[in-house]
Order: structure tokens, then sequence, then C-alpha cells
């Protein structure tokens, strides 16, 4: 083989690594302008609540897989995108395990935002509770914004690291926070929470988080938009019927007087000489020239 043709052969071999080797680079490098999280301790729950909140760059390549890992025995509640101000649920896979963590996968289509939410227990010891909570560094993050929201009626609240006093929210519940900028990508990010609380009331009462509603066909509950072209069309069907049945009766109604009132009547056969009706009957007086029940001119 000439050494020309070698050369040329090893340039489109290299070229053609190079090329796909660039998805794969792309792939593996995830970046979220900010990710959002907060940590909800004996909210609605006797349990911690965790939600992630994501939002994508808008120069990103869309859509793209991400893989986030939660713990290995959270309960997963939702993974959903925002939709004109709601969120909806969004495919997922969740059955990776490994070293401790759970792997929630999914795709994001565009950067309007996504959310994982999720609840993890904590470990309490009389009145003292303390959970343990770390970001996984999954991602590049460009800002990283982490919130505690204190339980109602907890004191004595120690982080590690230090967030310091908090502030008081509208709700009257003091929240910490701290914010994290420009993540790479394997940075891990922990807080250690420690408080005291006498009962275990919840911080919602009465009016719990409600999951995020799912938008599948798989739901098993009744979907009013799938009967009601049914009760609709069974609707119109009853009214149809019922005015047929009606008109029909009315027309009945309506002939039965008239086959009476033209019924003709026997003439009394005590009463000779008499003068009757020869159209409905109707017994007339000797000096009557018309009827009158009918106004027929009497045969006299």
């Amino acid at each position: 083989m000439p050494k020309w043709s070698t050369t040329l052969l090893s340039l489109i071999v290299m070229g053609t690594l190079a090329a796909l080797a660039v998805p794969v680079r792309a792939q593996d490098t995830v970046t979220f302008s900010s990710v959002d999280v907060s940590i909800l301790p004996e909210y609605d729950r006797p349990s911690v609540l965790v939600i992630y909140d994501f939002i994508a760059p808008q120069t990103a390549t869309f859509p793209f897989d991400v893989s986030i890992r939660i713990p290995e025995n959270a309960d997963l509640l939702a993974v959903a995108y925002l939709d004109n101000g709601n969120f909806l649920n969004t495919p997922y896979d969740a059955t990776q395990v490994a070293n401790g963590w759970r792997s929630v996968r999914f795709t994001i289509e565009n950067p309007a935002g996504y959310r994982i939410e999720y609840y993890d227990d904590y470990k309490k010891n009389g009145t003292t509770r303390t959970y343990h909570y770390e970001w996984a560094g999954d991602a590049e993050v460009l800002s990283f914004q982490l919130t505690f929201l204190q339980p109602r009626g907890a004191k004595n609240t120690v982080t590690d690291p230090d967030l310091g006093s908090g502030i008081m929210n509208a709700e009257g519940l003091t929240e910490y926070g701290t914010q994290f900028t420009n993540l790479a990508g394997g940075q891990t990010i922990s807080l250690d929470i420690q408080y005291e609380k006498t009962n275990d009331d919840l911080t919602v009462t009465g009016s719990p988080v409600q999951p995020t509603t799912p938008l599948t066909t798989e739901s098993g509950g009744l979907n009013l938009n799938n009967i009601l072209p049914w009760i609709l069309g069974g609707v119109g069907a009853l009214l149809i019927v019922g005015g047929i049945v009606y008109f029909r009766m009315s027309g009945q109604q309506t002939a039965d007087p008239s086959r009476k009132r033209h019924a003709p009547v026997q003439a009394d056969e005590s009463g000779e000489g008499s003068i009757y009706c020869h159209e409905c009957g109707t017994r007339a007086q000797p000096s009557d020239r018309f009827c009158r029940a009918c106004g027929t001119r009497l045969r006299t």
C-alpha cells in the first residue's frame, strides 16, 4: 500500500473517533444555571421533605439526559417539569442503586425548570433531632442555593456549616440558607442539622403538601375528560326521546276532545218533534235556526 494511502486511512480513522467522542463528552458534562435545595424536616410527615429545583442554561442543547442521586432508602415522591406555573410529572427511571445512592434518571427538554421531591428519614433521640444532607455532585452548577426550614416549635438549632441565626419568613417560621457558586462536577456539598423539639407536631397540619399530579394515561382514577362526551351524548339522547314522547302525547290529548265534540247524540225518544243539530247532535229550541253549540244552520 502506498505511503500516502496509509496516511489518508489513518486520518479518516482518527477523524471518525474524534467525531464519536464529541457527543460522549457533551453528555458526560451536565451544567445547571441554578439548583435550589429546600430541606423541610417534620413538614407534613414525620420525616424530612427534600425538594430540588433545577434550571438549565438557555444555551444548553436540548434535550439532554441527567442523573441525580438521592439516598437509597428515600421515598421518591415526584419528578416533574414546570409548565405554565404548574408542575407536571415527567417520565423517569430510579431503578439503579449503588453505594447507598439511588440514581434518578430523566430528560431535560427545556430550560423552564425541573423538580425532584423525596422524603428522607431523620434521627430522633429524645427531644433531639438530627439530619445529614449531601449533594452528590452530579452536575456543574453555576448557582447552588441551600435552604433549611426550621420546624414549627423547634429550638436550639445548630447547623454545620454554620448558617447563622436565620430569618423569619411570612409564615412565622425561621429559614436558614447559604449559597455556593460555580460548583464543579463531582464537588459535593453537605449539611448537618440538629435541633430540639418536645412534641411530634408537624409544621403543616390539615393542608399537607400534595404530590405533583401525574399527567399520564396510566392513572387508576376516573378521568372526567374521557367520560364527559359520553355523558353529554346520553343527556342529548334523553332530551330527544323525551321530546318525541311529549309531542305524541300532546297530539293524542288534542284529538280526543275533537272526537267527543263531534260524536253524534241520540235523540231523546220521549221528545217528539225535538230538533237536533245534524253536526254535533246538540238539542235545539223550537225557535232556533242555528246550533247553539257549533253554529251550524239547522235543518228544520
